[in-house]
């Protein structure tokens, strides 16, 4: 599977949780923190994930190319959706053709 178009892969979006108490304590200890966690997810960022009006989470955020796995489930998915449009893009013609049918031959015998 690692032959896989690199330019048709998505980037996802990761966020993990942040310790604030962690972050919130003295500054050697949350330069420590945020050291840590630059250490292993390099281009992260912290955010703050709004949850409602007053409801707030802080979250470290980075973004990843989706794995060979996860584009093909989508590409898969795609092709799902597409053949249902297709069937259902069928169906109502049929039953407009049908309908059509039927309102010539109400219109012929009454």
């Amino acid at each position: 599977m690692g032959n896989l178009k690199a330019t048709n892969r998505l980037k996802i979006e990761e966020r993990i949780d942040c310790d604030t108490s962690r972050l919130y304590n003295s500054l050697d200890d949350a330069i420590k923190y945020l050291q840590h966690i630059k250490s292993i997810y390099p281009t992260a960022s912290l955010d703050e994930h709004w949850t409602g009006y007053e409801d707030m989470e802080m979250t470290f955020v980075f973004y990843r190319d989706e794995t060979d796995d996860e584009m093909l489930a989508r590409l898969e998915k795609i092709k799902r959706d597409e053949e249902r449009a297709a069937e259902e893009r069928e169906k109502a013609a049929l039953r407009e053709q049908r309908y059509k049918q039927y309102a010539s031959l109400k219109k012929e015998f009454g």
